[in-house]
């Protein structure tokens, strides 16, 4: 068992949610508690946890952030998981890109391609 103190305002709103939702104020608290939990352990993005981090580092003029569609096909292409459907199509997409390097085809079209939703 725990006791909490709240200043005037937030107890005041307590009343009120627990007099709207029909609950009583411990019920209100623990839902306000549970449901903080669960946000706190939802999954957060690699760039939530990476943002702060990208950009920072100089490449010493190396361009890493070029090509990055080419260079994830390669490899995703090379990956021996894949089934060789997969590698078929990234092969022909590649292939189609060194013929063709402006009528590069959107990342999103490829990935439906290899992963159909169906």
């Amino acid at each position: 068992m725990a006791t909490v103190r709240l200043d005037a305002p937030t107890e005041t709103m307590l009343k009120r949610l627990a007099a709207r939702r029909g609950q009583t104020k411990s019920e209100v608290v623990r839902d306000a508690i549970n449901r903080l939990a669960a946000e706190d352990t939802e999954q957060l993005s690699a760039n939530h946890h990476l943002g702060p981090f990208v950009g920072i580092v100089d490449s010493g003029g190396r361009q890493l952030s070029t090509d990055t569609g080419r260079k994830l096909r390669e490899l995703l292409a090379a990956r021996p998981s894949l089934p060789e459907w997969q590698k078929s199509i990234l092969r022909d997409r590649l292939a189609d890109l060194d013929r063709n390097p402006e009528d590069e085809q959107p990342w999103d079209e490829i990935k439906d391609e290899l992963w159909p939703r169906g």
